[in-house]
C-alpha cells in the first residue's frame, strides 16, 4: 500500500555490483561473458515450481510474472489515435509469438553484470527483481542481449567491440550449458526493443 502501487523488499546481500569488478581489472570480454552465462544458467536451472507456488501462496496470480502479461499490458496504452503507427509492431508480435513452452524458467527480467553481486570471486546474489518472470529462459537471454548490445552499446560506443566480445561469448558458453533456440531469442529481442 505505500505509494499506492506493488513493490519489494530484498534482503541486503554483501559485495558490490560484477560490472564493477569487470571495469577495476580491465577483465578479458570472453572470460567475463563466459563466467556470466555460467551465473544466468544457474538462474535458469532453479526449479520454477516451488517459486510460483510461494507467488500462488502469497495471494498472486502466477499469470502476472509472464512475459506474455507484459505484452497485454503494453496493448492497453495502445488505443489514443498518437499510438496507431505502433499497432502494426504489436500485430506482429502477436502473429509471430512462438508456442506455449513447459515448464518456463524463473527469468530476472533484468539480467546484467550491474544486477550481479560478487564479493572474493563468489555471487553473493542477484539483485532488482521487479522484471521477474515465470517464461522460457530464451525470453531472459534476449533481454540480457538488448541491455548489453541495445542499451549499454547506444550509452558507450566506444565500448561496443568489448560488448560484442563479451555478448559471443555468454551466448556461446550459456548454449553449452543450456541449448537455446535462437529463433525464440531473436523474437524476445524483438519484445524487448518494442517495449522499451
Amino acid at each position: 500500500g505505500i505509494g499506492g502501487r506493488p513493490f519489494n523488499v530484498m534482503e541486503r546481500v554483501p559485495g558490490r555490483p560484477m560490472l564493477a569488478e569487470l571495469f577495476e581489472q580491465r577483465a578479458d570480454s570472453g572470460q567475463a561473458g563466459e563466467r556470466f552465462a555460467r551465473i544466468h544458467a544457474r538462474l535458469h536451472d532453479t526449479p520454477a515450481e516451488p517459486v510460483i507456488q510461494a507467488v500462488e501462496d502469497a495471494g498472486v496470480p502466477p499469470d502476472s510474472f509472464s512475459a506474455w502479461q507484459r505484452l497485454d499490458h503494453l496493448e492497453r496504452y495502445l488505443d489514443p489515435p498518437e499510438f496507431e503507427p505502433h499497432k502494426p509492431c504489436m500485430a506482429w508480435l502477436r502473429t509471430k509469438r512462438p508456442a506455449k513452452r513447459n515448464p518456463p524458467a524463473v527469468c530476472h527480467g533484468d539480467f546484467h553484470p550491474g544486477n550481479v553481486m560478487v564479493e572474493d570471486g563468489a555471487v553473493t546474489g542477484i539483485i532488482d527483481w521487479p522484471g521477474a518472470a515465470f517464461a522460457d529462459p530464451e525470453y531472459d537471454v534476449a533481454v540480457t542481449l538488448v541491455l548489453i548490445g541495445v542499451a549499454a552499446g547506444g550509452l558507450f560506443p566506444e565500448a561496443r567491440p568489448a560488448l560484442e566480445q563479451f555478448m559471443g561469448m555468454y551466448v556461446d558458453a550459456y548454449q553449452e550449458l543450456r541449448p537455446l533456440d535462437l529463433h525464440r531469442v531473436a523474437y524476445f529481442e524483438a519484445m524487448r526493443c518494442y517495449v522499451a
